[in-house]
């Protein structure tokens, strides 16, 4: 209970000792992964409304959401690449 597992591993596994609630931005390009939290209540994804369908796979704990991109520096590589590839 001190650490989870982020995601499906690529190379490695990845284990979060931040035990708080938040969710995770993941990079695609590099693996970079960073928190980021979600506290304006008008906008809160902790609060993301399941389908009733979940609930028949059982007790539903915790809501983790995990947004995939590319960061700053993997897209500004490719970027350039596209510029190159033109």
């Amino acid at each position: 209970g001190l650490i989870t597992t982020l995601g499906p591993p690529r190379e490695r596994t990845r284990f979060d000792a931040n035990l708080s609630p938040h969710h995770h931005f993941v990079c695609d390009g590099c693996g970079l992964t960073r928190d980021f939290y979600s506290d304006d209540l008008s906008d809160d994804l902790s609060a993301l409304r399941l389908p009733g369908s979940v609930s028949t796979y059982g007790k539903l704990e915790t809501i983790r959401v995990e947004v995939r991109g590319l960061c700053i520096e993997c897209a500004k590589k490719d970027e350039k690449k596209r510029e190159t590839e033109r």
